[in-house]
């Protein structure tokens, strides 16, 4: 009677065989993830197994993922705090004393008149609110008269045409062009400019030629 050769095991399920690369795996911590490999130049997608180049698989020359760039925070524009504080405060006191040459005491109703000193202390509160904001490190920019240039800190409401210019101009300024000094960033002002009337020149019809006194040719002297 021949004998059976034995087996490892009873009936049943069979049991668990150590795995190599998962006792490796648990002793790393983790299996890494490697990406797919990038195809060479010249050679086609399919020239390859598809488990080794699948569909999709960068090509050498294509140029790899932007990354994403890391936001800057923006720059700080506020000047230290007992600066602002002080600076609140004068622009309180020069806005109080405004109001009270402009108006009638106690009352929101303007004044009938003013006097030449209330003009000048007008004066002297309007220079005290920018060199308050000056220090705020804000200078107000205002460029009525000056001529219009495309790179100009504005924003052009209305353009009107005008006969007699050469060049473009400033001609109001409706709200001034703020500049903050710490970073050299610009809050556009709204402006209106007077601009050359082309059409007005393209309309006039050209000078006749001043008369010589010489007879027209072919006709009888």
């Amino acid at each position: 009677m021949k004998n059976k050769p034995e087996t490892g095991h009873q009936g049943g399920a069979k049991p668990g065989v150590p795995d190599l690369r998962r006792q490796q795996a648990a002793a790393l911590g983790g299996i890494p993830s490697y990406p797919y490999p990038v195809l060479p130049d010249g050679f086609p997608a399919g020239a390859f197994p598809a488990d080794v180049f699948p569909a999709g698989a960068p090509l050498a020359s294509d140029p790899p993922p932007a990354q994403q760039q890391q936001q800057q925070p923006p720059p700080d524009v506020r000047p230290g705090e007992d600066t602002f504080i002080k600076a609140m405060r004068d622009l309180a006191i020069a806005a109080w004393k405004l109001k009270g040459i402009v108006f009638k005491p106690g009352t929101d109703e303007p004044a009938a008149a003013l006097e030449a000193k209330q003009l000048a202390d007008i004066g002297f509160y309007a220079e005290r609110l920018n060199t308050i904001l000056g220090t705020l490190g804000v200078a107000i920019q205002d460029f009525t008269g000056q001529p219009f240039h495309a790179g100009m800190p504005v924003k052009v409401i209305s353009a009107k045409p005008t006969p007699g210019l050469a060049e473009e101009i400033v001609f109001q300024t409706l709200t001034p062009t703020l500049k903050f000094e710490r970073t050299g960033e610009f809050y556009p002002g709204n402006v209106i400019t007077l601009k050359p009337d082309d059409t007005a020149a393209a309309e006039t019809p050209p000078a006749e030629p001043p008369a010589t006194g010489q007879p027209p040719p072919g006709d009888p002297a």
